[in-house]
């Protein structure tokens, strides 16, 4: 019975571990494409949770970069 649960347990954290992983790595993903698209992505990092800015004011399309925004961790401000 211990040993189900313990291994129960490991796995919520191996998920969970990978799960941010992913999104970390979709995080940064999007950044790339939005910078790519020509928008422009700004990360603060001095502050908690590092909140990010993005302007696609000067993108050649701005509506192919709104699929990215749902992967940008902390996004707190978009300036379409």
């Amino acid at each position: 019975m211990r040993l189900t649960m313990l291994l129960g347990a490991v796995a919520l954290v191996i998920g969970a571990s990978a799960n941010a992983q992913d999104d970390q790595s979709g995080h940064e993903q999007a950044i790339v494409a939005i910078r790519k698209l020509g928008g422009e992505v700004k990360v603060d990092t001095q502050q908690p949770g590092a909140p990010v800015t993005v302007t696609l004011t000067g993108s050649k399309s701005p509506t192919e970069c709104l699929p990215y925004l749902e992967r940008i961790n902390n996004l707190h401000t978009c300036d379409l």
